[in-house]
């Protein structure tokens, strides 16, 4: 099979373009779930595997060492496996933009999902509840330091 008739069968891409979202030829931008100082984090559908992803891009204007270190700590990522971790699907420069995808969390929106566990913590009364959460987040940072 050539590369003609894998793409003319739909296996790589699709052949729409979504003009005006970054990635728009490997992944559509379905909505942005969060922003930071240096990262833009968007739910996504991989073209190519037909997946939901999370999309994770240096914003514009990082130099190519923030570049670098970006891409290293997605390849230190991939190479972890832990419950508490999302895994690391792809990586890259696409366009000049630094990115990486990873498995986008059980939840109906990850916006939501935060915001309610975040909310949920904050008001509990349970100790031990409590510090049963800290303690697998301490565990994971454990395992991703290691």
């Amino acid at each position: 099979m050539s590369a003609s008739d894998v793409e003319s069968e739909g296996l790589i891409g699709d052949q729409d373009r979504y003009s005006g979202y970054p990635f728009a030829d490997i992944y559509k931008i379905k909505t942005m779930v969060l922003e930071t100082s240096t990262t833009l984090t968007y739910q996504a559908w991989d073209r190519n595997l037909h997946r939901e992803v999370l999309l994770v891009a240096l914003k514009e204007g990082a130099s190519a060492q923030e570049g670098r270190q970006f891409l290293l700590h997605a390849r230190t990522l991939g190479q972890l496996h832990n419950s508490g971790i999302l895994p690391i699907y792809d990586m890259g420069i696409h366009e000049g933009k630094y990115y990486y995808t990873c498995r986008v969390p059980p939840a109906k929106t990850l916006q939501k999902q935060l915001t309610k566990n975040l909310a949920t913590i904050a008001g509990m009364k349970n100790r031990s509840y409590r510090m049963r959460i800290l303690l697998r987040v301490a565990e994971t940072l454990a395992y991703a330091h290691e």
